[in-house]
């Protein structure tokens, strides 16, 4: 799926904005983590603020952190389906825009679901790393 085709899949989803933006800044590989920052030349550590043990990519960040997994796989558990593809988030952001049932509204929430998961693990990080305060998934 190219660029313009994500974006005019994002744009239709009912999120808000700034969820489509970040989103949209997931797909391009773009969001602010240590990966990011060392190549546009910042020094600093490259480990995960979270674990201390991995480098901070947007892989590791959104995805296979446990604290991410956690969040996923409890989302799974109330949907009772996942469409999670645990190497890839772009994969994982691309396939949830599958239809989960025959119900219109059910399929509604079930596309908002990755970005609100998304965003919240962001926030999660950024809460941990700015306010030194910690949520449990």
């Amino acid at each position: 799926m190219n660029s313009d085709q994500v974006w005019k899949e994002l744009w239709q989803t009912p999120h808000w904005m700034k969820i489509k933006l970040f989103i949209w800044l997931v797909h391009q590989r773009k969001i602010l983590t240590w990966e990011n920052l060392l190549k546009k030349g910042f020094i600093g550590p490259s480990k995960c603020h979270l674990c201390g043990s991995h480098e901070e990519t947007i892989e590791h960040l959104l995805n296979l952190y446990p604290f991410s997994a956690k969040v996923w796989n409890r989302v799974a558990s109330i949907f009772r389906k996942t469409n999670r593809d645990s190497l890839s988030i772009s994969n994982t952001l691309k396939n949830w825009r599958k239809n989960f049932s025959g119900n219109e509204i059910i399929n509604k929430a079930w596309m908002l679901v990755p970005g609100f998961v998304s965003w919240n693990i962001w926030k999660e990080c950024n809460r941990r790393i700015f306010k030194d305060k910690a949520s449990e998934p």
